[in-house]
């Protein structure tokens, strides 16, 4: 019997112009082939697995797919060559297009696209007969009204951008989890190797200590039983008032105690949807990786840029090709109301951008202006699908695209100001009031021992004492000038710095500043 791994099925979508591998399992050492279009290839087989590798194709279909053993057929349909991208990440990842801004509407109103289809990888956390029964009925899907709806907003509206531009047939495959740190999606012994993502495995380590698998699994039942009917409740008041602040429904309905108790059957253990999602389809032939992650580390984000790189080594490892292209999304602005603003989520978009900067054939979809007050799901998701596939167009396919807005080059210093100089500007730039900002202002940093700068044009300086002041900023052309009355000798200067800054700043084709904090002259050393 031949049985081929569960992310090959009829209506896929197979990569053009590289090899394509195919595997499965088998319990005959009969010769297998695999045939498709013109080609026929024998695969290889050891122990209980096969492995069939076809020559480069360009793009087309459809086809079909035959693997055969003896009098044995497994055959798979409706198969078209074009562009594979995997879709990464956690909950803004995940985030279905029918609930995605005016979702419902959109997906009324879609025409059927054959050169558009979808793969979602089960999301499971640990494996039992009910995940390989879920496996076995997971299958690709083609772009229509009936099937869309609970696809990835992102990755959905990423492919609609991508088919028209190259004209090819686009699949994603959706490998992604709401509220997994990037932890989860990297194997445990990478993570041991350095202090600060060991750090996740210890606290693992900490929630099971001295707990039976007995206990562990009558508390996740406790859990789950309690979390049923809370949900319920909250479903409930939101039906009534989907307007309802987030404290009254739990004066209602009681406080939110997830998530579940960490241990060996959790989504969230180290490396846990690594081995349970991303392992189950790492080898299908594809162009490169989509990612948007990062809410669950803001609490580490000083060490975010280490956790990020292994991310992007683990997943090439998993496809053994260190070359694959990954595009990730910068976190935009984000606050709920009556919180405080530390910063966190400023520090860990400054170490997503360290990474683009740093690691190979890499690219970074900057959001700033995109985020919601009071909402960590912006709905707003076409936007971030388009500027994903304009990072693609321009990295991977090098076509003539705009990928980024207005990005920090150089510093030069005025008399008391400093002259602001930028990469990729067309044109003049451009200042908008940032109306949202504006009107939220006063709905969070409530306290007054904790009341942060910020700047309702996003930008602010320091001197030597590294005390930042809000700044007065001058347009010129394609440069800004930036000056405070506090701050005669400026050091440091920074703009949209905070998790929910104003974003002010944009380029002609409407693309943002993109945020960050920058030392622009060293210190001068005493005598």
């Amino acid at each position: 019997m031949i049985k081929p791994a569960a992310v090959f099925s009829s209506h896929m979508v197979l990569q053009q112009k590289k090899n394509i591998v195919i595997w499965g399992k088998t319990d005959s050492k009969e010769k297998i082939t695999v045939a498709m279009h013109n080609q026929v290839v024998e695969a290889m087989i050891c122990e209980d697995h096969f492995e069939a590798t076809l020559h480069p194709m360009e793009a087309g279909g459809p086809y079909d797919v035959v693997i055969r053993q003896g009098k044995d057929v497994v055959r798979f349909l409706d198969v078209m060559i074009g562009e594979v991208w995997y879709a990464g990440g956690q909950s803004n990842m995940e985030l279905a297009l029918v609930n995605s801004l005016n979702g419902k509407e959109r997906v009324a109103s879609l025409k059927k696209n054959d050169k558009i289809r979808f793969y979602q990888v089960q999301r499971k956390s640990f494996f039992d007969n009910a995940f390989y029964t879920g496996e076995e009925n997971a299958s690709w899907e083609v772009y229509s009204k009936n099937t869309c709806g609970t696809w990835s907003a992102v990755g959905t509206y990423f492919a609609e951008y991508l088919q028209k531009e190259l004209g090819v047939a686009v699949g994603i495959i959706g490998c992604n989890l709401g509220a997994t740190s990037a932890s989860c999606w990297v194997d445990k012994e990478r993570l041991e190797k350095d202090s600060d993502t060991n750090s996740y495995i210890e606290d693992y380590n900490k929630a099971m200590e001295g707990k039976s698998l007995e206990q562990y699994e009558q508390e996740l039942k406790e859990f789950n039983d309690w979390y049923s009917v809370w949900q319920k409740k909250v479903d409930e008041l939101y039906a009534k008032d989907p307007d309802i602040e987030w404290s009254k429904v739990e004066e209602i309905a009681g406080v939110c105690v997830w998530p579940e108790p960490l241990g060996p059957k959790s989504p969230f253990r180290p490396g846990g949807v690594h081995e349970t999602m991303t392992k189950r389809v790492a080898g299908y032939t594809l162009r490169g990786f989509l990612y948007y992650q990062g809410e669950e580390d803001a609490k580490r984000a000083s060490s975010y840029d280490k956790l990020l790189r292994m991310v992007i080594e683990q997943l090439r490892e998993d496809w053994n090709d260190d070359t694959l292209p990954f595009i990730n999304v910068q976190l935009p602005r984000h606050i709920f109301k009556d919180e405080a603003d530390h910063g966190d989520w400023a520090v860990l978009r400054d170490n997503q951008m360290k990474v683009y900067k740093t690691v190979a054939n890499t690219g970074l979809a900057v959001i700033i202006d995109q985020g919601e007050f009071n909402n960590i799901h912006p709905l707003e998701k076409s936007v971030v699908g388009k500027r994903l596939a304009k990072q693609a167009l321009a990295l991977v396919y090098k076509k003539k695209a705009k990928a980024f807005g207005p990005m920090y080059k150089n510093a030069l210093v005025k008399d008391e100001a400093v002259v602001l100089q930028f990469h990729k500007v067309k044109g003049d730039l451009v200042y908008r009031e940032d109306k949202l900002y504006r009107s939220t202002r006063e709905e969070y940093c409530p306290t007054e021992e904790f009341d942060p700068v910020i700047s309702e044009n996003g930008f602010e300086v320091a001197g030597r004492d590294d005390v930042f002041y809000p700044a007065e900023i001058k347009l010129h052309d394609s440069e800004i000038e930036v000056y405070a009355k506090q701050v005669k000798e400026i050091v440091s200067v920074r703009y949209a710095y905070h998790n929910f800054s104003p974003v002010t700043i944009f380029d002609q084709s409407g693309l943002p500043l993109h945020p960050f904090c920058k030392k622009i002259r060293a210190l001068k050393l005493e005598n």
